[in-house]
């Protein structure tokens, strides 16, 4: 049965746990106490100087690498600091992705989303018209579709809600109403939307969430 099939899934996650951890170990046992130090003193340092020169470092992937000499791309800035992301710490790298994300959020005029709920809750709806009679989809024809990335990126709220035919002003609740029922229908039953694919604990309906 499926707490068989669990139990059995769980004790080869613990034996591929063990032996990873008794690889570790054995690495580990090859070095003396000043060779480690020495190492981790060098991971540190690199973790520095990573850090410090990133933000000077364009990893964006533009298109025109296409056309230029691939061998020469290998030996490029940007090529040479992600051959090295493995040893980066997990730490160094969230901190400089928040910074990242500070520096290029903007604050942009909010804008209005106008949704008609009884268009989306027809049941027609869930299988018909490739799923842009859902709140989900007249939110992607009026604001997602071809969207400036910087209007995604703002610090505030990017759009009021107006509900057709309903006189509710957004003071942030309908707001949340709409996102909310957004990640229903992204996560649900919807044979007209399906952009996720259940796994297969969510099938059987085990565990949580």
């Amino acid at each position: 049965g499926d707490g068989g099939s669990n139990n059995n899934n769980n004790k080869a996650s613990n034996n591929n746990n063990n032996s990873n951890n008794n690889s570790a170990q054995q690495l580990l046992n090859r070095h003396s106490l000043s060779q480690l130090f020495a190492r981790a003193v060098l991971l540190q340092s690199l973790n520095r100087a990573w850090f410090a020169a990133a933000p000077f470092i364009d990893f964006s992937d533009r298109k025109d690498f296409a056309h230029e000499d691939i061998d020469a791309n290998k030996w490029s800035l940007r090529s040479k600091f992600l051959s090295v992301k493995d040893v980066i710490f997990p730490h160094v790298k969230d901190h400089l992705f928040r910074v990242m994300l500070e520096q290029t959020s903007r604050i942009v005029p909010s804008d209005s989303l106008s949704i008609d709920r009884p268009l989306a809750l027809r049941p027609q709806a869930r299988t018909q018209n490739r799923g842009l009679d859902l709140v989900f989809g007249q939110a992607f024809q009026q604001k997602f579709y071809n969207a400036k990335t910087d209007r995604l990126r703002s610090t505030t709220q990017p759009w009021s809600i107006k509900f057709k035919g309903e006189g509710a002003s957004d003071h942030g609740g309908p707001y949340r109403e709409v996102l909310s029922h957004i990640a229903t229908e992204l996560m649900g039953n919807y044979p007209s939307l399906r952009l996720f694919v259940p796994s297969p604990n969510a099938q059987h309906q085990l565990g949580e969430g």
